[in-house]
């Protein structure tokens, strides 16, 4: 296959998962707990979110818990997303392998943002300002049976917006979510290479209300349901792994995800990714990320570059994680 084939066939296949102007999902927005769909770990997310199927470390607690098993030792990450408009995105996770085939992780996503101003009218004042708080605990397990392994997550979510100074003013949500997963590693990767596979349903539960102070008491909510499934190729004896995730939300159309990353060296590595998600709204360039690594034996530091297209922004995404 040439190289001017395989460029229509991508080609092809970006317009059919998600064209450029066409109509936005009317369900889009619609659901619950929409930052658990903020990625985690600035590895990922230089690779445009392809992990489902890589899923070798302690950010498959996030992607894909099946991928807890394939875990080389203990693993302490934390990350830090810069958003626009006073968003800040916080994650941390801490997981270690049980004997030679299990393993677990436990975690926190943590989204806020404040100072929003509220008006009930056409005013130049606001007539207050309110913020809002979005957690969720994380916890998971994984076990691995040959080439396959098996894992689930449940995460406590809460949601909360407060309004400042009026006492009483807010109004905060909790529930439950459940993530099942399944990865596969083909006998080669052991060596360096090789195939590997994931498929994961995502934000299982019943969804959650809100209590509050006036009439938006008892509004419900459904959780973000998503169906992820990935494949990738890893090849260290060329320091390179690619792969592609499709994810099937149930607010919006099916989307793409490609990425993939290069080791220049042994202790640097750069990276990049494209998604379909947002190229209907946003641009073909909001699918763009890119991103870079150092890897020590034991400390890593990675960071991505996301961009949002249309909007003229970008977000930085920073990680560092610790081996023991």
């Amino acid at each position: 296959m040439n190289k001017k084939t395989i460029v229509i066939i991508a080609g092809l296949i970006l317009a059919l998962a998600n064209p450029v102007g066409a109509e936005i999902n009317v369900n889009a927005g619609t659901l619950g707990a929409q930052f658990l769909k903020l990625g985690v770990g600035a590895r990922a997310v230089g690779m445009g979110e392809v992990f489902a199927g890589i899923a070798d470390d302690i950010n498959a607690l996030y992607w894909n818990p099946a991928g807890l098993c394939r875990m080389s030792g203990m693993q302490l990450t934390g990350s830090y997303m810069m958003l626009f408009q006073g968003i800040n995105h916080d994650f941390a996770a801490f997981g270690m392998p049980i004997g030679e085939n299990m393993a677990f992780g436990v975690g926190a996503s943590y989204v806020t943002l404040g100072g929003l101003e509220a008006r009930t009218g056409d005013t130049d004042t606001a007539d207050y300002l309110f913020g809002a708080n979005n957690l969720a605990g994380i916890g998971a397990f994984s076990m691995k049976f040959g080439m396959f392994g098996v894992g689930a997550s449940v995460k406590l979510i809460y949601e909360g917006i407060g309004v400042e100074n009026i006492a009483g003013g807010g109004y905060a949500a909790t529930g439950l979510a459940f993530d099942a997963g399944v990865h596969f590693a083909s006998e080669g990767v052991e060596f360096g290479k090789g195939i590997l596979a994931g498929a994961v349903v995502q934000n299982i539960g019943a969804g959650y209300s809100f209590s509050g102070p006036d009439s938006f008491t008892g509004v419900e909510a459904a959780l973000p349901f998503n169906i992820k499934v990935g494949i990738a190729y890893k090849d260290m004896e060329s320091n390179f792994t690619v792969g592609a995730d499709v994810n099937m939300p149930a607010d919006n159309e099916l989307n793409l995800h490609f990425g993939g990353e290069y080791y220049i060296t042994k202790l640097f590595a750069v990276r990049a990714g494209f998604k379909t998600t947002t190229l209907a709204d946003l641009g073909f360039l909001s699918g763009l990320s890119v991103g870079a690594g150092f890897n020590l034996e034991k400390f890593a530091i990675d960071y991505a570059w996301v961009s949002y297209g249309v909007l003229d922004l970008f977000t930085h995404r920073f990680s560092v994680t610790a081996k023991f």
